[in-house]
């Protein structure tokens, strides 16, 4: 069966992490993602997946701190990159594109892109090599409940529906052989539509079974649960594949006299191999 090149011998190292781009400007953006550089560095990261860089002041800060990844992908918007999804590569895709997603209420009046961090979509990234990227970033369920039917769960199994089909239509062709769904889903792993989702496009959880929420409960409301809301999810037509998956930024880290996050979300690191 035919490998794509960098699964021949090498780990692939992915990460994935939303940035907590709400506050926009970045509050000292190069100081707060500081561990995320290093690990990309010291780890020898093959791909690095964003959400949530929403300007292009932020873009610049983040790529001039991570030299390795030299080929740049997002889709151009006002201010920023569309719907803040940004994906960086070692190694050059062949193609990329970006899919919008069906937009919440608010979005819907947003005709100018005037509100960047209140549009979702998929990032897509091809390689020569039949190697697929899908960077998503999917609506939040402000109520926190997944088990009521709502405005908040419709959006979102719409959205899910969307992204399977962008999904089952690149699949089918012959030539792709690994593709990697990755990214903010805003859906516990727990819930009927995610699993749901997993198992209707055959993919394989590299979480699977993680009991850690990826969201830190510091930054949600009062009597509100966080959950398991970072996904990376893989399907491959190799027979088998050794994944080694792990959690970054779990704790905040030491900046003068205080303590900081380096993000509200916790980042996702997954290194993949072929095993035959």
């Amino acid at each position: 069966m035919f490998k794509p090149d960098h699964l021949k011998t090498d780990y692939v190292t992915m990460v994935s992490l939303n940035i907590r781009g709400i506050q926009l400007g970045g509050g000292q953006i190069n100081i707060r993602l500081k561990p995320l550089f290093d690990y990309v560095e010291q780890k020898s990261v093959s791909e690095l997946h964003l959400q949530e860089v929403f300007l292009y002041t932020v873009l610049d800060e983040i790529s001039k701190n991570i030299p390795r990844l030299i080929h740049v992908v997002y889709e151009r918007g006002r201010f920023g990159p569309k719907a803040g999804l940004v994906s960086f590569f070692q190694k050059e895709p062949k193609k990329i594109s970006f899919h919008a997603l069906s937009p919440a209420r608010l979005a819907s009046f947003d005709v100018f892109g005037l509100i960047p961090f209140i549009h979702k979509g998929v990032l897509l990234s091809q390689f020569s090599d039949g190697q697929i990227r899908f960077n998503i970033h999917l609506s939040p369920n402000h109520s926190g409940d997944w088990n009521t039917k709502s405005v908040h769960t419709d959006l979102i199994e719409r959205q899910l529906d969307e992204v399977s089909v962008i999904f089952s239509r690149f699949i089918s062709q012959a030539w792709i052989t690994n593709a990697v769904i990755l990214g903010d889903f805003n859906l516990p792993q727990t819930t009927d539509t995610f699993t749901g989702f997993v198992n209707r496009l055959h993919l394989i959880d590299a979480f699977e079974g993680m009991q850690t929420p990826t969201y830190h409960t510091i930054f949600l409301p009062k009597n509100r649960t966080a959950h398991q809301i970072d996904h990376l999810l893989i399907w491959t037509r190799l027979e088998s594949l050794i994944i080694t998956s792990s959690l970054l930024f779990q704790y905040p880290f030491p900046w003068h006299n205080r303590k900081i996050y380096v993000s509200d979300h916790m980042g996702l690191s997954v290194k993949v191999k072929s095993a035959e």
